[in-house]
């Protein structure tokens, strides 16, 4: 539908109109509908860190009795560095075939390797859950943060201990909480 109506008055025209448009069901309408769609696109980035942990960690050479006794502790430092984002929680998770059912890290088995023995990870003084890791304090990406563990080396099972090498090691792995 559409009206239109000119007049002119004092040397003035003056214009007015209306207009209709068809709807879908062919009735008349006075509205315009256009539709079109908006695309976003966006790329999502997983938080990462580089982490920087010592290549060993060196007990010395205990002897027999010590272990019996009180065992041998070192301190050692986990560094994480470079974050691409503010991680609220990360956790460090500690997996591989050396890890006892019990918590602690086995050493390997064999004549020229130390029996009854193993290594239990501490973090803050207290003993952890190897298998389902420590969770840390926030990390930014203002510059590197460290945490600070402790690594234990005792008796451990029901075995004799017995002189030999301790070797052993444990897969870490960082999760973004």
């Amino acid at each position: 539908m559409s009206l239109r109506v000119w007049a002119v008055a004092g040397g003035m025209m003056l214009m007015w109109g209306i207009r209709g448009y068809a709807a879908d069901d062919g009735s008349l309408s006075d509205t315009l509908e256009k539709t079109t769609t908006i695309n976003f696109s966006v790329h999502v980035k997983e938080p990462t860190c580089q982490i920087d942990v010592p290549d060993s960690v060196d007990f010395g050479e205990p002897g027999v009795t010590q272990m019996i006794g009180r065992g041998v502790s070192r301190d050692f430092t986990i560094t994480l560095k470079n974050c691409t984002q503010r991680i609220p929680k990360p956790g460090l998770v500690f997996s591989g075939d050396m890890i006892d059912d019990d918590g602690y890290i086995r050493n390997k088995s064999g004549s020229d390797y130390a029996g009854g023995v193993g290594i239990r990870l501490l973090f803050r003084g207290k003993p952890f859950s190897i298998q389902e890791g420590v969770v840390l304090d926030e990390v930014g990406t203002s510059g590197p943060k460290s945490f600070g563990f402790t690594a234990h080396l005792g008796k451990e099972g029901s075995d004799e201990v017995t002189a030999g090498k301790v070797e052993t090691s444990v897969v870490v792995s960082m999760t973004y909480n």
